[in-house]
């Protein structure tokens, strides 16, 4: 319901209200006032019976009918009275006495109404010697000398009137009659009908007309203000532009207070959406740079990155707590057939912790790739970082050299956790503490080695993962670690993503508040990584590929070779189970697929089919012979062993 409508209303019905209390109190003030005047002219009439009464010297005989006084009866009867009667608009005038037994006694009674006069005399004097009506109030009051004269309005059978006595008294003071006069309000409430018909007309204007009146100002001081300012709020609310003039009210009152307030807010709404633009503009540049900085740091250090021949298994994966982190691991070849191994953690986290990072990842792996020992690496960087390090950052590092052939793994350690030592037994290998890298000039690293048998590994990890905690507060723990490790079979892969998969579990909802990264290495006797003939399959065939041939034009040829036979295997071998393995030997990359499948001789097809039955077997073989130096087939209880000879185009080991 519109404004204008509701305000209407409401100033109708007061109007209304006011309107009928007013009358109401007008027409009991006519009614009063029509009472004083008709009593006025009661006792007026009363005044001037007495008086003539006193001057003519009728005493207590004129209220005895006697010879005497018949004739003075019968003039005031007939004669004075009436004219009294007419003269003052009376409907009745009366003169009586009353009893020792309070008894009226109707002496003279007239009515203006000269036919009703007989009638009417009858009918007092039936009351008079029949019944005994019981006085009233004003004449109690005369009688008791209360007054001199009193007032009262009756509605009776006689009419409504205003009644009047008066006492009569003789020469000694003495009580012994009333006069009564009647007015009568019929006559008076008739006029006042008619006048009230006429205020009736001219009060039902005033109403109206004031009720427009209201309604202009109401709409010209407050409405039109009010529709102003919510048009503003609209306009505001569509364009963010606050197009409101100062002082749009007439009055320093509640609609001006409210402009002021919303001239205000308006303000600080446009202030605090353009610190919201900005903040969100400078959120989105932060973004894009924490992204970027993700993806270089994925680039360092990806997310998940698998090691595999020669010997070895290897197996690493990275969470950050934040878009970046400060945890870092790398897996790389060494001189001589050694792999190199690295894991560490920075103090902190964030971009500056990131670039922290890879500033050691980078200078404690180069160092390593030189052929310094562990310790030296960790020595050398140490010195580098002391010097340039103005916000004091330091790291804890596991560094290692391994050879995966006779399982020597040579390591240091600056201030890292200890590894895990799994496959035969599950314990922690005590290793000497050592300095974290980046606090102390004079820090001092050592060389411990260890050999690790056939099916043995070590477990690196950073501390987010003992000082993991659920939603109890309980951290993770090494004993917890050690017990979830015995519980795996010693596979590298196995163990790492089982112990994050339960990491993860434990933390529960609970935001991680440390990077967590582990790397899993283990010596195998056998080099085979078995497999099935899934497509599933075809992203661990890429991992070891590109993590064994480093060469990244070689690598695709290798790639592509090894993709494409293990998809003949899949087709058209009807293997159940297909056995991988990928090896370096001086400058030749030698991949090995061995399948339970039928019987194939790729080297003796002849490939002379048409185009169009290409896809029955065979097709991609001439591009396996095209991008490999030579295949070799053997068929070895029961399973066709092929393998793929790749020459190396330069000497990575001369990089």
């Amino acid at each position: 319901m519109p404004l204008l409508v509701r305000i209407s209303i409401l100033v109708l019905l007061a109007l209304s209200v006011s309107g009928v209390l007013l009358a109401t109190l007008y027409q009991n003030y006519r009614r009063k006032k029509a009472v004083e005047q008709g009593g006025e002219s009661a006792r007026h009439a009363c005044a001037i019976i007495r008086n003539y009464m006193h001057s003519t010297g009728y005493r207590e005989e004129i209220f005895q009918w006697t010879e005497q006084t018949q004739w003075d009866l019968y003039y005031l009867q007939d004669v004075f009275f009436p004219e009294v009667c007419a003269a003052m608009d009376l409907k009745y005038l009366y003169l009586f006495s009353i009893d020792e037994h309070q008894k009226r006694h109707h002496i003279v009674t007239v009515t203006n109404n000269i036919s009703d006069q007989d009638n009417l005399h009858d009918y007092i004097q039936h009351y008079d010697q029949d019944m005994e009506l019981p006085l009233q109030e004003n004449e109690k009051e005369v009688l008791n000398r209360t007054k001199d004269s009193a007032l009262q309005e009756v509605n009776n059978e006689f009419g409504h009137v205003v009644n009047c006595v008066m006492g009569y008294y003789d020469e000694t003071g003495k009580l012994i009659g009333m006069i009564g006069a009647d007015y009568d309000m019929e006559l008076l409430m008739s006029n006042m009908r008619k006048d009230n018909s006429y205020l009736l007309i001219i009060g039902f204007s005033a109403i109206i007309i004031t009720f427009f009146l209201v309604l202009i100002m109401i709409h010209i001081w407050v409405l039109r203000p009010i529709g102003d300012l919510s048009r503003h709020m609209r306009d505001f609310k569509e364009d963010k532009v606050l197009h409101l003039p100062k002082n749009t009210s007439h009055f320093q009152d509640e609609i001006s207070d409210m402009e002021t307030s919303f001239r205000e807010m308006a303000m600080d709404l446009s202030n605090y959406v353009d610190d919201i633009q900005r903040m969100a503009s400078e959120k989105a540049e932060s973004d894009v740079q924490l992204e970027l900085a993700r993806r270089i740091q994925n680039g360092m250090v990806p997310p998940e990155k698998g090691y595999f021949g020669r010997g070895c298994s290897v197996y690493a994966v990275m969470r950050p707590a934040l878009e970046v982190g400060g945890d870092f691991y790398d897996v790389f070849d060494l001189p001589m057939g050694k792999v190199g191994i690295l894991i560490g953690d920075i103090s902190g986290k964030g971009i500056g912790a990131a670039l922290f990072m890879s500033i050691v990842h980078r200078i404690v792996r180069e160092r390593l790739r030189t052929g310094m020992s562990p310790a030296k690496a960790l020595k050398r960087a140490n010195d580098e970082i002391c010097r340039e390090n103005p916000e004091d950052f330091f790291a804890s590092v596991f560094a290692a050299s391994w050879d995966p052939m006779n399982g020597k793994l040579t390591y240091a350690n600056a201030g890292h956790n200890p590894p895990v030592r799994f496959g035969r037994k599950v314990e922690e290998i005590k290793v000497l503490p050592g300095d974290v890298l980046g606090l102390y000039d004079d820090a001092y690293f050592k060389n411990e080695t260890m050999e690790l048998e056939i099916g043995e590994g070590l477990l690196l990890y950073t501390d987010g993962v003992t000082e993991a905690l659920n939603p109890r507060r309980e951290a993770y723990g090494l004993d917890r670690l050690l017990e979830q490790v015995s519980g795996i079979e010693p596979d590298s892969k196995k163990i790492v993503n089982t112990i994050r998969n339960n990491v993860l579990d434990f933390e529960g909802e609970n935001h991680i508040f440390d990077d967590i990264t582990m790397i899993a290495i283990q010596r195998q006797g056998v080099q085979w990584i078995r497999m099935v003939p899934e497509l599933s399959e075809l992203d661990l065939l890429k991992e070891c590929v590109m993590s064994n041939v480093e060469d990244q034009e070689l690598a695709k040829d290798v790639m592509m070779s090894s993709e494409e036979w293990f998809v003949n295997i899949m087709f058209y071998s009807q293997a159940k189970s297909i056995l991988f393995d990928i090896v370096r030997e001086n400058q030749l990359i030698k991949v090995t697929f061995a399948d339970d499948g039928v019987p194939f001789d790729p080297t003796t097809y002849i490939g002379e089919k048409a185009f169009e039955d290409l896809d029955t077997g065979g097709m991609g073989i001439r591009m396996i012979r095209d991008l490999c130096t030579e295949i070799r087939y053997e068929r070895v209880e029961c399973r066709n062993v092929v393998t793929l000879v790749f020459k190396q185009k330069k000497d990575i080991d001369a990089k």
